[in-house]
């Protein structure tokens, strides 16, 4: 990823068996009284106790289908045989981390935990005018059809955290480009425009992606999407992902007083590059696929295929990658093309124990003033030194390693 200017410049780039408890009837929606707790209501359906914000609410878990099974065939007697029972396959929802106590333990029920407390926080959220314009090239067509949604679905995600007050989605393609030059540099003057042809869009056959800018003067986000085709990751262009997770990376940037360093690899106050792309790459996911944890699984585990495969992405060497401060030698070791998906899981686990408003409370608190590793021990009350060897082993158990 290259960076020019002095704004942001970003580029988007299990099934487990659940149980379910058979308790009395609840109402979704209605209060309930015990974190993580889950019974069936009048209609079948199992409910998860949830905490938002300060509420406890029964909300909707995700039914994962289990393969169906033939029944063994029934002996042949001379005695008239007994009745066949039909029995429905039983989900089961896995344990599910609540401290970093239990995080190794029920590792399994990470990224459930994660996804269902995402859910939550958008559900409970209510639906708000956005203050959108999108400004569309005269031979551009969008290949994402709705993407108001995406913006939707991030506000919701983060509601109650500094949000934007404008936003501008301009939308390209190679032919043009120029116009998309020009309009940048109406709404975010001297924020480095020439990314546009140097990076975004060089040529014909090379204009895929987006960036996120912002113009601190009159708190506009400006979220750039060049409108080619990935065809490793079709997706993302099509799905809403990629405008959720430049959308997403305005609302980090909007907790700032200042714009992003231009700088390839951040320091101290500003979390790392790890944590700045995986927060927005696990927002971006937990936002379009709200509605199915299989959906979410699917291109959670699509954009995560390397560390899937690769078993050089072990405990320890994932808990090398997780520097702070990050270095010139940091650089040379590890892949920085990782702190997409290894990111995601790093702040996938952060939600999974406290939602998603402490993942974008640790960005909050550390770019304003304390600095990555003090914010997150305010967050969450462990250090972070304490913490990462937990979180890595966690994240290599996911990978099935050790």
């Amino acid at each position: 990823m290259k960076r020019t200017g002095a704004a942001l410049i970003v580029f988007a780039l299990l099934v487990t068996t659940f149980q379910f408890s058979a308790n009395a009837a609840v109402k979704a929606g209605a209060n309930c009284t015990k974190a993580g707790v889950k019974k069936v209501d009048a209609a079948g359906k199992t409910l998860t106790c949830l905490k938002v914000g300060k509420k406890l609410t029964w909300n909707k878990t995700a039914v994962i289908p289990v393969a169906k099974q033939s029944p063994a065939p029934t002996p042949v007697t001379s005695v008239a045989p007994t009745p066949v029972t039909s029995v429905a396959p039983v989900a089961v929802i896995p344990d599910m981390p609540t401290s970093f106590d239990d995080l190794v333990k029920n590792y399994k029920g990470i990224s459930y935990a994660a996804w269902s407390k995402s859910q939550a926080k958008i559900l409970a959220s209510s639906s708000i005018s956005i203050p959108l314009e999108i400004l569309i090239g005269s031979n551009t067509k969008l290949n994402n059809k709705n993407p108001e949604f995406a913006f939707s679905q991030i506000n919701k995600l983060y509601a109650g955290n500094v949000l934007p007050k404008n936003i501008v989605l301009l939308a390209f393609n190679f032919q043009d480009r120029d116009w998309a030059v020009t309009k940048m540099d109406q709404i975010v003057p001297n924020a480095g425009s020439s990314w546009i042809k140097d990076v975004a869009c060089p040529s014909a056959d090379n204009c895929i992606g987006g960036g996120s800018f912002h113009n601190l003067s009159n708190k506009t986000a400006l979220i750039v999407i060049t409108t080619g085709i990935d065809p490793n990751n079709i997706s993302n262009t099509i799905s809403g992902t990629l405008e959720a997770h430049e959308y997403a990376h305005s609302i980090e940037q909007s907790s700032a007083d200042a714009l992003r360093p231009a700088v390839n690899l951040l320091k101290s106050p500003w979390p790392p590059n790890w944590y700045w792309e995986g927060l927005a790459n696990f927002s971006q996911h937990a936002a379009i696929y709200s509605n199915s944890f299989d959906e979410y699984s699917k291109y959670r585990r699509e954009s995560s295929g390397v560390i899937f495969r690769d078993s050089t992405w072990n405990a320890q060497y994932i808990e090398g990658y997780f520097q702070t401060n990050l270095t010139n030698e940091w650089a040379s070791k590890y892949p920085r093309g990782r702190q997409y998906d290894l990111g995601a899981m790093f702040v996938e686990i952060l939600v999974s124990l406290k939602g998603p408003d402490s993942a974008m409370q640790v960005f909050r608190e550390s770019i304003n003033g304390s600095g990555f590793e003090t914010a997150f021990e305010k967050v969450y009350g462990i250090s972070f030194t304490k913490a990462l060897p937990i979180m890595s082993k966690s994240i290599a158990l996911e990978l099935g390693r050790n």
